[in-house]
């Protein structure tokens, strides 16, 4: 009974985590409402799931202990180059697009694939070339109560599953209402949210172009 509590108490405590870490705004976050906003449901809810497949790539690496490998200058720099790219080339996009006249939805949404492959693969390309994500994984690893090591994948394995059903759950929610509330939004709303997507992207592509040249 007390194991089972405990592992209940684990997987609740993944799951607020998993919400926490989805919730504060960020360059997934403006590149979901920037395709949800033309697209709907699908294309949001694929930039999300994309970018929870990076997280989880990024989570098995540093709860392995792979942290030292993003040290390495020959991986760490590709990626972060890479990275102000991709944020650069959405944003320059994304705001080129607010200063346009809103696209002409469709009265109801046509039959589509359940999933946006270029959206999966923007969301998870963004979560792929933020390589100080394994450092917050290396750092949560060593959190996790493992008092037994032949246990300690066990005990992660639980941790992960939790943190990612929640993050899932709050994909399908946030992809839900950009859905229902785009067609709603009058053309300057739709303009303005679209210019500050934009603008937001190319501030973290700056940011992290600044993390880059200092080196820290």
């Amino acid at each position: 009974m007390d194991a089972a509590t405990s592992s209940l108490d684990l997987f609740l405590h993944a799951a607020v985590l998993g919400v926490l870490f989805c919730a504060p705004p960020g360059p997934v976050f403006a590149e979901t409402v920037h395709r949800g906003l033309r697209g709907g449901f699908v294309p949001a809810c694929s930039v999300q799931l994309g970018s929870i497949f990076g997280d989880f790539c990024w989570a098995l690496l540093g709860l392995g202990g792979g942290a030292a490998l993003v040290q390495i200058p020959l991986l760490r720099l590709p990626l972060a180059i890479l990275g102000v790219v991709l944020l650069a080339w959405l944003g320059i996009g994304t705001l080129r697009e607010g200063l346009q006249a809103p696209p002409v939805l469709a009265s109801a949404p046509s039959a589509s694939a359940a999933v946006d492959r270029s959206s999966l693969l923007t969301g998870a390309g963004l979560a792929l070339s933020n390589p100080w994500n394994v450092i917050y994984w290396t750092a949560m690893a060593g959190s996790l109560p493992a008092a037994d090591a032949g246990f300690r994948w066990s005990v992660q394995g639980l941790f992960l599953a939790g943190f990612l059903l929640a993050c899932v759950a709050w994909a399908v929610g946030c992809a839900s209402l950009i859905a229902l509330t785009r067609r709603r939004l009058p053309p300057v709303a739709w303009r303005l949210l679209n210019a500050g997507c934009g603008l937001g992207l190319l501030v973290y592509a700056v940011l992290l172009a600044q993390h880059l040249l200092h080196g820290n």
